[in-house]
């Protein structure tokens, strides 16, 4: 088994590649309720965030982004 120094930087490269597309490929749900729906109950009930949530997380972020520039 190779130690993480003995990882080439093709290796490095690929496992990067990888990433990239599984990120691709992800698809986000929304409804009238929920900005992202992240799954449902048992019961067959969604469960995510809300759209005031998502709202309220963009306006941190966006805040977060200001004060680091």
């Amino acid at each position: 088994m190779k130690k993480n120094s003995q990882i080439t930087e093709k290796e490095s490269s690929n496992r990067k590649l990888k990433k990239e597309k599984i990120a691709v490929h992800i698809e986000i749900v929304s409804d009238e309720n929920f900005a992202f729906i992240a799954g449902n109950t048992s019961g067959g009930a969604p469960y995510g965030l809300t759209h005031h949530e998502m709202a309220e997380l963009e306006k941190e972020n966006n805040k977060t982004e200001t004060n680091s520039k």
